[in-house]
């Protein structure tokens, strides 16, 4: 264990002394070397003196106008030490003297970095763009955040920040040390002592690190509402969003480089493009230079089943007699289409047709060409169990009626896919 004790005073005086009045002849055998036993790397200075000595001294010097003054040595017991230098004000020139018991002082400098750290960040990108120092620019840096420490030194058009943008974050950014290989001044530096005519040689080791800038990430913020219509079978992407499905790590939908400009309603099956089952994601659209995108809204989309998937049969028989089936289907009870008829004067006529619903399922009819081009009030619904319609014939007789399995919210059940029953017989 290496120990470090403290001469002031007396003591001092009298080392000072016996440094100052002989020991650094020519003849002396041992010291420390300034050119091979001292090691600067940036954070600490490494000293390592000659076999037989038993101690090193530092002390950080005060250098001014009137000279250098020494007012305590720390003593490190051994032949090598560590000096930390975490509580130098890295803004200031810094000399620290360096002697043993039979070599003079000697000092080396390092010298003032930058009182100035300015971080320009993107905060789009979270890149750092540009940082400003007290003179110019600076072309690499280090970061570090919160709880961590500074690692290699990268330029600073290198840094991707975006990494920190999920949760936010503080993060500090400052040049790096400068270290060089001791290098002696010209011009030695006087004593500040009355009639002490030492002259301290002084040599170069480099810079320390500069003043660290706090840079703050923005949090990403949540992403939008994402309106679900799983009756309907439609997903609303937001105005201003960007959205893209993605199913097996593949997008099959996207705008993801484009900004929506108003609300879009989309069909599951249009997003699916023939998949079975996707992920929509959509987030809110950056704003350039000032703000990330947010975070993904992921929604579950499934493609409308068919009647064989749900396992559901249909009949249809246009030929059918009153009170008899014109269509039916069935699931877990059935759902049956037949004539809606009026008697008159005991004379009974076809007015129309009755859709009934026992199944255990809601289901959806159109009476028209296309239901997967209908628009959505031409679209009705047969509550489970007990739904009930009635079609006119003037609306509906030789026109085609399509059926689908009704979506539902609180299951979280897309609709199914449209069926073609049949074209209604005409009604004379």
């Amino acid at each position: 264990m290496r120990i470090k004790r403290v001469l002031q005073g007396t003591a001092l005086t009298a080392l000072a002394a016996a440094a100052w009045m002989g020991a650094g002849s020519a003849d002396a055998s041992a010291a420390v070397n300034p050119k091979t036993g001292v090691t600067f790397d940036g954070t600490s200075l490494k000293l390592k003196a000659e076999d037989d000595d038993l101690e090193i001294m530092t002390s950080v010097a005060k250098v001014s106008t009137k000279g250098v003054k020494i007012s305590s040595w720390d003593v490190y017991e051994g032949n090598s030490a560590v000096v930390d230098l975490s509580k130098l004000n890295v803004t200031k020139d810094n000399y620290i003297a360096i002697k043993t018991d039979d070599a003079p002082a000697f000092l080396v400098k390092i010298a003032a970095t930058t009182k100035k750290t300015k971080v320009t960040i993107d905060k789009e990108k979270a890149t750092i763009t540009k940082v400003d120092l007290s003179a110019g620019t600076a072309d690499k840096v280090q970061v570090r955040t919160a709880v961590g420490s500074y690692g290699t030194a990268k330029a600073v058009g290198d840094w991707d920040l975006s990494n920190y943008q999920y949760q936010g974050a503080s993060l500090y950014v400052r040049i790096p040390a400068a270290p060089t290989a001791p290098t002696i001044e010209e011009a030695k530096l006087d004593s500040a002592v009355k009639d002490d005519t030492t002259k301290y040689d002084v040599y170069d080791i480099g810079t320390l690190p500069g003043k660290e800038a706090k840079v703050n990430i923005a949090k990403q913020a949540n992403g939008p509402s994402v309106p679900v219509d799983y009756v309907k079978g439609k997903v609303t992407i937001p105005n201003k969003t960007q959205y893209r499905v993605v199913v097996k790590g593949t997008a099959l939908a996207s705008s993801s480089s484009a900004v929506t400009t108003q609300k879009d309603p989309k069909n599951v099956s249009e997003l699916l493009n023939g998949a079975k089952k996707a992920i929509l994601e959509v987030r809110k659209a950056a704003t350039t230079g000032k703000k990330c995108a947010s975070k993904w809204t992921r929604v579950v989309i499934e493609a409308p089943k068919t009647f064989e998937e749900d396992s559901i049969a249909k009949k249809f028989n246009a030929d059918a007699a009153t009170g008899d089936a014109i269509a039916e289907v069935t699931t877990n009870g059935a759902l049956k289409i037949k004539y809606a008829t009026k008697t008159v004067k005991r004379v009974e006529s076809k007015t129309g047709f009755e859709i009934t619903n026992e199944t255990k399922v809601a289901f959806q009819y159109y009476v028209g060409d296309n239901a997967n081009t209908a628009v959505d009030k031409d679209i009705k619904t047969l509550k489970a169990e007990k739904g009930k319609a009635t079609l006119k014939k003037e609306a509906a007789a030789g026109k085609k009626i399509w059926i689908r399995v009704a979506g539902e919210k609180k299951s979280a059940r897309w609709a199914g896919e449209w069926t073609e029953l049949g074209t209604l017989p005409t009604i004379s």
